[in-house]
């Protein structure tokens, strides 16, 4: 019976998370949004003048198909990964570029964002509670081996699913812990 409530709240949630998302007028700011991180980051990493973090939680070394980089003073990441690490089922929605990550038990959660878009929303289920964050830098899709990887910004991300975040900036990096 938990386990329904859970789902159907997780539905009511999602769904009124996604309609933060709807404004389809928008679609092209959001796009050129995107597409200049996109560009910034792609230059400096052919220029070899990209700055790199390193990204540990709860004491392992994450390695990641993409380069953790640091854009505009926050580091980002790719988003399955990260998720996935924080105990997160994740799910990439193509054709409006809508990220959906959710955690279900005693703290679970709902989180959307759209590529090129600065906010984020959370949907505490544990709480019944929605709220949306502003984003210091967008979520972006960076072309790696014939593919593209879907960077968003970490700390926001890690907190948000309750972890805490310390960033040492003598060696670049992320500390998380759940």
């Amino acid at each position: 019976m938990k386990k329904i409530v859970a789902i159907m709240l997780s539905a009511v949630m999602l769904m009124s998370a996604a309609t933060v998302f709807a404004d389809t007028a928008a679609d092209e700011e959001y796009a050129a949004a995107a597409n200049a991180l996109t560009t910034e980051a792609l230059a400096a990493l052919e220029s070899g003048t990209a700055e790199t973090a390193t990204v540990i939680v709860n004491g392992k070394t994450m390695v990641f198909d993409a380069e953790p980089l640091i854009i505009h003073d926050r580091t980002v990441v790719p988003m399955r990964a990260i998720f996935e690490e924080l105990g997160a089922k994740v799910e990439w929605l193509d054709e409006s570029q809508l990220i959906i990550a959710s955690r279900d038990g005693r703290n679970a959660k709902m989180i959307t964002m759209k590529i090129g878009k600065n906010t984020m929303a959370i949907a505490d289920v544990s709480n019944n509670t929605n709220s949306v964050y502003d984003l210091d830098v967008v979520p972006f899709l960076l072309p790696v081996d014939g593919g593209d990887r879907t960077l968003i910004p970490l700390r926001a991300v890690s907190e948000a699913l309750d972890a805490s975040v310390a960033w040492d900036e003598a060696t670049s990096t992320v500390t998380i812990t759940q």
